[in-house]
This record gives C-alpha cells, sequence and structure tokens, in this order.
C-alpha cells in the first residue's frame, strides 16, 4: 500500500511538472503562434507575420526595391511577394521595425536581445550544435545537415529581403533579427544554413529582411 501510493505521488508530481512547461499559443492581431520552452526561456515556434504594430498602427510595406533601400523606418516585405511563401515563412522586417517603440511583439513578448539568443544557443549544446537543432527537417532545401528540431522551434530557411530589396536564398538560410545594435549603423542576426548544424551570428544593414520570432519577457 505504501508503494503504491509513492508512485502515485511521483506520478503526480511528473505530471504537474510536464503540464508546467506547457504553454497555450499567443494570439497576435488575429494569427495563433505556437510557444515551446528552450532552457529556461519560452519562445514563439513560428515566425512572426503581423502587418500591425503592437498598437495596431500598420507596418508599411514597401515593394519597389529603391523605396525599400531608402527607408528609415519600419517596413516588412512578403519573399517574392508569394502568398505560400507567407504561409510557409511568415514576414520579413528590416530592423527600424524591430526597434519601433511601438513594438513588433504583444505585449509581455519583445523581440529577443543578442543576449537572449546566446542563452538559447548555450540551452543548446551552444553554437556549433545549436543550428540542428533549431531546424526543422522538411523545409530546407538539402542536405540540411544536423537537422532534428529536437527544440521543437521549428526554424525555415525563409531566406531575406536583402538592403537593394531582392528576395535571397530561401531554402538554403534562414535569418533571424535581435534588437541589439552593433556600431553605429549595423545590427546583430543569427543566421542558420542547410550545409551545417551551427548557429551563426552576424551584422547587417537596418535595411536588410530578416524573419523574426518573439521571447517572453521575464
Amino acid at each position: 500500500m505504501v508503494r503504491i501510493t509513492v508512485l502515485l505521488v511521483l506520478l503526480g508530481i511528473g505530471a504537474s511538472a510536464k503540464a508546467q512547461l506547457l504553454h497555450p499559443p499567443v494570439v497576435h492581431h488575429g494569427h495563433s503562434y505556437p510557444v515551446v520552452r528552450i532552457g529556461a526561456q519560452w519562445w514563439f515556434a513560428e515566425n512572426l507575420r503581423t502587418e500591425l504594430y503592437r498598437n495596431g498602427d500598420t507596418i508599411p510595406t514597401l515593394p519597389q526595391a529603391g523605396a525599400w533601400r531608402n527607408a528609415r523606418i519600419g517596413a516588412h516585405a512578403v519573399y517574392r511577394t508569394d502568398p505560400e511563401m507567407l504561409s510557409m515563412y511568415g514576414r520579413l522586417y528590416n530592423w527600424h521595425a524591430v526597434t519601433d517603440q511601438r513594438g513588433l511583439c504583444p505585449q509581455g513578448w519583445r523581440v529577443p536581445t543578442a543576449a537572449d539568443w546566446e542563452e538559447l544557443a548555450l540551452a543548446l549544446g551552444g553554437d556549433s550544435l545549436a543550428g540542428g537543432a533549431l531546424k526543422d527537417t522538411t523545409h530546407w532545401d538539402g542536405p540540411n545537415t544536423g537537422a532534428t528540431d529536437a527544440s521543437g522551434f521549428h526554424a525555415r530557411a525563409g531566406g531575406a529581403r536583402s538592403n537593394y530589396g531582392e528576395s535571397l536564398f530561401e531554402g538554403a538560410y534562414g535569418y533571424y533579427w535581435s534588437s541589439t545594435p552593433e556600431g553605429m549603423d549595423k545590427a546583430v542576426f543569427r543566421f542558420l544554413g542547410t550545409y551545417n548544424a551551427d548557429l551563426y551570428q552576424g551584422s547587417s544593414e537596418p535595411q536588410d529582411g530578416f524573419s523574426c520570432r518573439c521571447v517572453k519577457e521575464e
């Protein structure tokens, strides 16, 4: 009888702990985003696709390359303006949109800082291993080296819109902004590639269009 009672208690503790690791989807401007816990952080498990800032203001879309290149305000784009790309990869945002005080993410969430990305990488074994755990196993061109999606992050190869307005690298690379500046005229981003399992860090001009995720504020 004692053994049965102890077993039931242990099972109850296990079920409670598992329940604490679940998070309901977050609805933001009409779209429901799944959420995943990685280490001590909660992350959106899907790229942002909102056309609005948190307060409901519209984020401009600038289809012409010249307007995109010269923009000094937040803007978004869809890869090749293709609705199928939107469905698979979400929207691409310039860094002006990332840092706009009106906010891209819902209340209580933020576009990750460089430090947030570093914490994520460490939770998955460091930069040389994290990419494989982040990449999903289907939305990449081959060879998609090391992809397991063990983290549940579901990173996809959504490509980028260059600072000259070109749609580039869909299927081969996924690029993600941080909110952290680097120097006077660049910002930190992270990227994944099909040819390795690394999570890389780089810096780029604010006119580039990359994917965005949200991380929960502590």
